[in-house]
């Protein structure tokens, strides 16, 4: 059920990305610090930035998953 519901985000998430693109704007603090970086630029780096912020992440979410539910 759980997997329905993700791959449900999903495929909204795919179907509506302009209107979502809208709404994060290209001057925000954010965004600009990204363009800004040389290391952002390089798509290894960029890849290698994301992989890390997941591998960070995850293990946040699974020990507030376990938390909750004690």
């Amino acid at each position: 059920m759980l997997f329905l519901l993700g791959m449900m985000g999903i495929g909204l998430v795919i179907i509506f990305r302009y209107p979502i693109q809208g709404l994060v704007s290209n001057r925000s603090g954010f965004v600009v610090l990204l363009q800004r970086a040389p290391w952002f630029q390089n798509v290894w780096l960029a890849g290698l930035f994301i992989f890390v912020v997941n591998r960070v992440l995850l293990p946040i979410m699974v020990l507030l998953l376990n938390l909750t539910s004690i």
